[in-house]
Formats: C-alpha cells, sequence, structure tokens
C-alpha cells in the first residue's frame, strides 16, 4: 500500500482505535522525559561527578522521530536541553547536565531520523518550544551516535548519502559538523569508514566499542582499545578522528536484586577496563592528560551507577520514556535511583475477540504479531467492556488478577493468574456477562518495549487518556538495514 493504514484518526475515542494499536500518554511521556533530566542532575550532584554527564536517549526502544524530537527539544523546569545551552547557562544553572543528542542501533534508525517527518502537530509543537527558531523538523541540526557496528558497499553507500545530507543541513543552520559518530572494534571498520569520509568529503568522528561481558562485538581489552586508537590517529587528517569509548553494559539491565545490579555495574569488569583504558590513553600520548575523553554507555536500569562510577559522560537510556514489564520486574529501591519512578506512557490496546467461562478466558487480537514475548510477557492494566466506551470496567488490583499468556500468532489469551483467582472468576465472569466482554477492550502493559514498538507502523498519541490528540509514524521500525 502507498499510504501506511493508521489504526485511529485525532479527535476519536482512544476505544475506537482499529486493534492492535500502540498507545503512548503523552502527559506520562513528557513525566518521564523531564524526570530523567531531574534525576541525572541530582545525581550529578550527589556524586560530585567532575565533568557535564550528558543524556542521549536511544532512538531504538521508539523508533519515532515526534518522540526524538520532544527528547531534544523539551526545556521542561528550565534544563539546558544542549551543550551551547548549557555553556550559556549561569553556574546557577538546575544541572550540569544537557540532551546531546540521541543514539541508533541501526542505520535505518538514522536514517528515519534525517529523511523522516514528524506530525503537524508535533510541528506546531516544535515550533512553539523553539520560539520559532525551528520551523519544522528539516530545520534540525541531529548528533546522531550509530552504536553498532556496520560493513558492506550499500550500508557505505547509505552512509555516504546520509553524512552528505547531514553536512549540508549543518552548514544551512550554521554548524560547523554533520553530527555523526560510529563505533567501531577494529581495523576494518576503521578503513571502510576513512573511505566513506573521503568520498563525503567530511571527518567521520568514531567510538571505540568496549565488550563488556555480552559476549558481542567490542575489543576484549583496554590495550586493545589504545593501539585501535593509535591506528585511527594513523589515518591522513580529514578522515576519521578517535573520538570516544563506546561501553553499553546490556546484560546488566535487567538483573532483578537491586544490589547485585550494583555489584555488576561498579565492581564489574567493564568499568574497570574503561578506566582502565582512559588511563592508558593518557599515558601512552593518544590524549592529553587534561582531556575529557567521551565515555557513553548505561541504561534505564543502571544509569544512576554509571553516573556514580565517575566515569561515564554520557548515558543512552531508552526505555524509560515508554517503560515495560520487563523493567518494571526490577527490584529497586526507594530512593532517586529507581528506575520504576518512570511512569508507563505506553501501553497496547487489544480487543477481546471471545470469552469463555469453563475453562476461564478472554481472548484478545494481541499475539505474537503485535507484542514481543521473548524476555517478559505483556501485562493486564485494565479490560474496558463493549458497551461503555472509555469507562474503566476492571483494573489489575480489583480482585481477580489475570495474566496474559501467548495464543500464537495472532492471539493473547488472559488467564487467571492462581488458583484462589481462578475460584473467583466464575462468579465475576457470570456477574459481567461474558457477552458484554466481546468486542471490549484488553490494555496491555508490553513485556519489552523495543521489539513490541518494531512490530507496529504507528502510535496513537493522547493527551487526555480518552481522545486520540495526534498520530505518530514509527520511521525506524523493520528488521534494521
Amino acid at each position: 500500500m502507498a499510504d501506511r493504514y493508521a489504526p485511529a484518526k485525532i479527535g476519536e475515542p482512544i476505544t475506537d482505535a482499529d486493534t492492535p494499536a500502540l498507545v503512548v500518554d503523552v502527559a506520562k511521556l513528557m513525566h518521564n522525559i523531564r524526570l530523567m533530566r531531574e534525576m541525572v542532575a541530582e545525581l550529578h550532584k550527589q556524586h560530585h561527578v567532575p565533568h557535564h554527564i550528558a543524556i542521549r536517549p536511544h532512538y531504538k526502544t521508539h523508533k519515532c522521530l515526534d518522540i526524538a524530537l520532544r527528547q531534544l527539544f523539551d526545556r521542561g523546569a528550565g534544563y539546558p536541553h544542549n551543550s551551547a545551552e548549557l555553556a550559556a547557562s549561569p553556574s546557577s544553572a538546575p544541572a550540569a547536565t544537557f540532551t546531546s543528542g540521541v543514539c541508533c542501533a541501526k542505520l535505518a534508525e538514522c536514517e528515519s531520523i534525517v529523511y523522516g517527518r514528524c506530525s503537524d502537530g508535533t510541528r506546531s509543537w516544535l515550533r512553539s518550544v523553539t520560539s520559532g527558531s525551528v520551523q519544522d523538523e528539516a530545520d534540525v541540526h541531529w548528533d546522531i551516535l550509530l552504536t553498532n557496528e556496520i560493513m558492506g558497499k550499500k550500508k557505505m553507500a547509505r552512509l555516504a548519502r546520509l553524512l552528505a545530507v547531514m553536512q549540508e543541513r549543518a552548514r544551512r543552520v550554521g554548524k560547523a559538523a554533520h553530527g555523526f559518530k560510529i563505533a567501531v572494534d577494529c581495523r576494518a571498520h576503521v578503513d571502510q569508514l576513512a573511505d566513506v569520509a573521503r568520498t563525503a568529503g567530511v571527518v567521520l568522528p568514531l567510538y571505540i566499542e568496549l565488550q563488556n561481558g555480552g559476549g558481542r562485538c567490542g575489543v576484549d581489552s583496554a590495550g586493545e582499545l589504545v593501539e585501535l586508537a593509535k591506528y585511527i590517529k594513523a589515518h591522513p587528517a580529514g578522515t576519521v578522528t578517535f573520538s570516544g569509548i563506546h561501553a553499553y553494559q546490556g546484560r546488566n539491565q535487567h538483573i532483578r536484586n537491586h544490589a547485585d545490579r550494583v555489584r555488576a555495574v561498579l565492581e564489574g569488569d567493564a568499568t574497570k577496563m574503561v578506566r582502565e583504558a582512559l588511563g592508558l590513553l593518557k599515558s601512552q600520548g593518544v590524549v592529553a592528560h587534561t582531556d575529557v575523553v567521551p565515555v557513553s554507555g548505561a541504561g534505564t536500569g543502571t544509569f544512576p551507577l554509571e553516573i556514580a562510577s565517575g566515569v561515564f559522560t554520557e548515558i543512552q537510556p531508552g526505555s524509560y520514556a515508554v517503560m515495560d514489564a520487563d523493567y518494571l520486574a526490577n527490584a529497586n529501591p526507594s530512593d532517586i535511583i529507581s528506575s520504576s519512578r518512570f511512569a508507563t506512557s505506553l501501553t497496547v490496546l487489544s480487543t477481546i475477540t471471545s470469552t469463555h467461562a469453563s475453562p476461564a478466558r478472554l481472548i484478545c487480537d494481541a499475539g505474537l504479531k503485535a507484542v514481543s514475548v521473548e524476555t517478559y510477557l505483556p501485562t493486564l492494566v485494565s479490560i474496558l467492556p463493549a458497551t461503555a466506551k472509555g469507562a474503566q470496567f476492571w483494573r489489575n488490583g480489583d480482585g481477580v488478577t489475570w495474566k496474559y499468556v501467548s495464543g500464537g500468532d495472532e492471539h493473547g489469551v488472559l488467564v487467571p493468574k492462581n488458583r484462589a483467582d481462578e475460584e473467583q472468576v466464575g462468579p465475576w465472569l457470570r456477574a459481567v456477562s461474558l457477552e458484554n466482554l466481546v468486542g471490549g477492550k484488553a490494555v496491555l502493559v508490553a513485556g519489552h518495549c523495543d521489539p513490541t514498538i518494531n512490530m507496529h507502523e504507528h502510535i496513537v498519541a493522547t493527551e487526555d487518556g480518552v481522545v486520540v490528540s495526534d498520530v505518530w509514524n514509527i520511521g525506524g521500525r523493520g528488521v534494521g538495514f
């Protein structure tokens, strides 16, 4: 189809959206964006970090330009939204932190940011918060870090085009450089990217990735990192530069026990390796002793710990903006470092298509094509009856507790969570009438937000939780070329 089918229209009730559909509560989304800045500012102060801490939200979570623009340009509570504003702020500014840009996991995500179009509603919001200095998305000078290594002729051709477009946009808005950075972990990456930079006529900043115990990409030691940094510096001027370290510790994000998570980050090999690499880079003259080498990493589950370590200059949280059941399952303390303080702004709206009393089960249309189940199952928030649109009929915690189980590609099955619930559910179902539930809505929290969002083409936005306020494209979705 030339035009992608949108599940809802502005002004309609949320419950009229075609399902399964992703719904974002904009008020909760903005709460999360602002809360992240507040938490980082407090943590920066609490741990006496000697350098600024930048927030570089991970675009791979939502893959949506409309959300990324809000993460970059929202100025809630008077916080500087970029490094230029931070430099111009008085010393009494509320935080030594700013949003440096975004990071992406795939080249296609980067392209969706640079080439993509936001909604008319987002464009109006953008003009408002920038007092007209940014008229639309084409006026935005993006700072993008591609956090994965890429190879192949077609990808290099696409990257060269992307760099050219970003460089031209930078010139148009009065910036000196294109703003694109990319991770590498071997000489083959460096050589290929140097050729691309030469072809595009730009200097390309490279971040060396440290393998952090996840068994994926990245150099395996601080010594290897230093040697690769020297190799980058030996390349002809005007091609590539060594610009920082990428050290995201993905395996630590969902360590359930908080004390274990603290030990994994603060006493783990990855943080030790970063410290060692920083020391070697300076002692061997790769960088000056006074240089603050950019170190980018951290996620929603661990960012307070990377800040506390004192070695990270930039954090890459993604899920915090929307949240999911997997992160909500983490055990957290009640103080500032609790990721549970973030609101669940994203839900999956599904329709109940069938009901059965024995065994008790409700069937909804959110199956494996609509929700990801590979790390954590979705959880049920509420059930809305077919005969009272917009009214809450059942909420998790109200008597019977339901759980989601996979029913295959097109179906999700809601069943009583345990035997006690099963004993109550029969009378409950008789009281509400099974027919009253058919055609009703089941509201779910995604088990894992990133791959769940990747299966959808649109996000239905709501300002009040009742009416559709906007519809946003998920431009970076797909297999991730």
